[in-house]
């Protein structure tokens, strides 16, 4: 695997590296996985996750298209359900189609009533999915996997390969990233929203291993290279990587409690701007078309997360 440090939104030094890779490979296709994610950091930096998301993506994929790249995976993420209305998302599991992809062609109107409740983040990912589906519209021969990405945690197996949030300063980092910086420094985890009327109060998610999401990302990019997967005329398709259960905040917790021997001290919060009480999807298509079931349960997240980071028993 080669890894060359430039920042995809940098056009110029993105077209000399296609330009000199392209001398001794045929480049395939693109992953996008370069997005800014945090719903709160989008809420107080909006300029930030507009130009990241948006602005360097329509940029990422002209020069994709001049380089004859044809082929394009784009991870999405759940938020775009957000312009659902609450009783659907609290008490539904929610399906692709519910929200399709973007037109940007249609009126301005329709698309500012279409993101009104989502977040500067949700926002972005929506508008992301809408470029890549007019780069694939462009080109007969360009084809693109959509995945809208379902809370995705836990470390590889290995404990080797590990996130590591350069921006945990500003944006807190995912949820893992909280409960690991609560044991870590002795501080209560901050759970927001506890009054909710499911299970326990706490916001309900559905948490994914990145081992999971990995394979499926896989299996989307060959459906576009080979046509194996998800016969049918669509040039761009979006699928949940869902695990298709909820788990509470507070659940997840005990389970890392479980998993590593620690008491995690957790503080009751306001619920945040942004944030909805459920938000569980629909695994059926990406089944049915890809063939992708998640293997790695809760436990395995918890597992694997606590012994990349060395939590108490796995020091």
């Amino acid at each position: 695997m080669l890894h060359v440090p430039i920042d995809y939104g940098d056009t110029r030094a993105l077209d000399q590296v296609l330009k000199a890779y392209s001398r001794y490979f045929r480049i395939l296709g693109a992953v996008h996985l370069a997005a800014s994610k945090s719903v709160a950091e989008s809420l107080k930096n909006p300029r930030k996750y507009y130009d990241n998301n948006v602005v360097k993506m329509e940029g990422f994929l002209r020069v994709l298209g001049r380089h004859g790249v044809g082929n394009v995976v784009f991870s999405s993420s759940a938020t775009v359900y957000g312009c659902l209305p609450p009783e659907i998302t609290t008490n539904t599991a929610l399906k692709e189609d519910m929200v399709p992809i973007l037109d940007p062609r249609v009126p301005r109107e329709e698309i500012l009533n279409t993101t009104a409740k989502l977040t500067p983040y949700g926002i972005s990912k929506i508008l992301g999915e809408a470029l890549v589906a007019r780069f694939v519209a462009e080109n007969p021969k360009r084809k693109a996997a959509v995945f809208r990405l379902f809370n995705p945690v836990g470390c590889d197996s290995s404990g080797y390969i590990k996130e590591n949030p350069r921006d945990g300063q500003r944006c807190g980092g995912g949820v893992m990233q909280m409960i690991r910086k609560a044991v870590e420094g002795n501080t209560p985890f901050e759970v927001y929203g506890t009054k909710r009327e499911n299970g326990d109060g706490s916001c309900v998610r559905d948490f994914v291993h990145v081992g999971d999401i990995a394979s499926g990302i896989v299996m989307g990019f060959e459906s576009c290279l080979y046509g194996i997967h998800g016969k049918g005329k669509e040039r761009v398709r979006v699928y949940n990587l869902t695990s298709g259960n909820g788990v509470s905040v507070k659940r997840l917790v005990n389970e890392v409690e479980k998993e590593s021997g620690v008491v995690v001290r957790m503080k009751e919060c306001e619920g945040r701007e942004g944030d909805v009480a459920v938000s569980v999807g629909d695994i059926e298509k990406a089944r049915r078309e890809l063939g992708w079931i998640p293997e790695l349960g809760i436990r395995k997240v918890c597992r694997d997360f606590c012994r990349a980071y060395g939590i108490k028993k796995y020091i």
